[in-house]
């Protein structure tokens, strides 16, 4: 149960600044509040990173001879000239044209507290705190956080689509609250009128981005699907233990790009590619993603190659014969032309990469826990023989040029890995420490 108290030093931190800050002082008789996200976190015991103030009585002149620095030319948000923290102008909208950006702003000195709240997203997001530290709550934002609801503030938030995605993402911040129906109808006749069609993919990405970050980005993809659009509608019941790792991850702190790479190695291709190509995703995600869907097969038939399963065995290699020479060189054959493939001489962090994403995959977690540690533990230090092996090549094949020098020095390093899987796991990768 939410109480909805804000800690004292928290709140008398708010209106200490509110109260002494210089430039706050300087644009009286203005009110400044302490608004939306902030507000929110507060009264739920989060941590606050950032603040948002909103200023109620002012100009954009004021604000400027105040000292406060313009963020945009037409855009009413100013920046602190001390803290750089946004400080902006109460103001209404009004929809001219379809998408997030097609709006026109009226921030004049008569915008009230109240009618700026009401353009805001959702209830628990429309509260604020004044130098006094009261909580302005119009809007019943608290009443919401009380009952562990996301429902919009009223019939405006059809208006911005972009208001859907985030939406999505509080599901996953806050995977114990609910979407209330009529918010539910409203995201839904948001997509089938069109107002969906109108974003950007930049902006697109970021806010999945951000989900996927969150503590539950399985339900960042229910939300996307129940509201019907597309190419997010095609989510299914298959997809459940893509979903189900991606919650495992995130609880685990996993990095924010590797949750990317784990929904590539684990959706269904008729799902992934559709959701992939509607996305602007930065070059260095878009890497791991297709390194993931290029490579990922192959490294699991090296890491599933066991011929000594715990079933059989236990976890003792005592009393079992080495692998033959043959099936170690064709180990090593496996394995040297995975590495060749991800071009591990000069790219050596796409094994880390993949391995950190692979290790979440439910095939490799199916398995003992320490032999499947001890598989990729291994795979790891053959990378490194594998890149620092010191070559037998003959005076003759030194002659070589081209493609023939190149199948001479890729099969003299297949032979060291050989030797080194010889040396260091006799009974393959899972079943003797290095």
């Amino acid at each position: 149960m939410i109480e909805g108290k804000i800690a004292p030093v928290a709140l008398q931190a708010i209106c200490d600044r509110l109260k002494h800050d210089p430039y706050c002082q300087a644009i009286a008789p203005a009110t400044v509040y302490c608004v939306g996200g902030a507000v929110r976190d507060l009264l739920l015991g989060r941590e606050v990173h950032d603040h948002d103030w909103l200023v109620v009585g002012s100009s954009p002149q004021h604000m400027l001879e105040a000292g406060f620095l313009p963020v945009g030319r037409d855009f009413p948000v100013f920046l602190h000239p001390q803290n750089q923290e946004e400080f902006a102008l109460a103001r209404t909208e009004r929809k001219i044209a379809r998408g997030y950006q097609g709006f026109e702003f009226c921030c004049a000195p008569e915008v009230s507290l109240e009618e700026d709240l009401k353009r805001r997203d959702l209830r628990i997001n429309a509260m604020a705190i004044n130098a006094k530290g009261e909580l302005q709550d119009p809007y019943e934002g608290l009443c919401d956080l009380r009952q562990g609801l996301l429902r919009h503030v009223s019939e405006a938030f059809r208006e911005d689509p972009v208001r859907l995605l985030r939406v999505a993402r509080f599901a996953a911040r806050f995977p114990s609250f609910q979407i209330h129906p009529e918010t539910m109808t409203l995201m839904r006749e948001m997509v089938q009128v069109g107002e969906t069609d109108h974003w950007s993919a930049e902006r697109v990405w970021r806010e999945l981005d951000q989900g996927m970050a969150e503590i539950k980005p399985s339900a960042l993809w229910r939300c996307l699907a129940d509201c019907k659009l597309k190419p997010f509608d095609r989510l299914s019941e298959e997809e459940e233990p893509m979903l189900a790792q991606l919650d495992f991850a995130a609880a685990a702190g996993a990095k924010r790009g590797l949750t990317w790479g784990i929904f590539c190695a684990l959706a269904f291709e008729h799902f992934r590619e559709p959701v992939l190509a509607s996305l602007k995703m930065p070059r260095d995600t878009l890497a791991l993603c297709h390194q993931v869907r290029k490579h990922q097969s192959s490294l699991l038939d090296i890491l599933f190659d066991d011929p000594y399963v715990p079933d059989q065995h236990g976890d003792s290699m005592a009393g079992l014969p080495p692998l033959s020479d043959e099936v170690l060189a064709a180990q090593a054959q496996s394995i040297a032309g995975f590495f060749e493939s991800i071009d591990l001489m000069r790219r050596p962090q796409q094994l880390h990469d993949l391995l950190a994403v692979i290790c979440w995959h439910p095939s490799v977690q199916s398995q003992a826990s320490l032999r499947s540690k001890r598989a990729i533990e291994a795979l790891n230090v053959l990378a490194e023989d594998y890149r620092h092996a010191k070559l037998n090549v003959s005076e003759s094949q030194r002659r070589l040029k081209g493609p023939a020098l190149g199948e001479a020095i890729r099969l003299a390093r297949a032979l060291e890995l050989s030797k080194a899987l010889r040396t260091r796991y006799p009974h393959g990768l899972h079943n003797t420490r290095p």
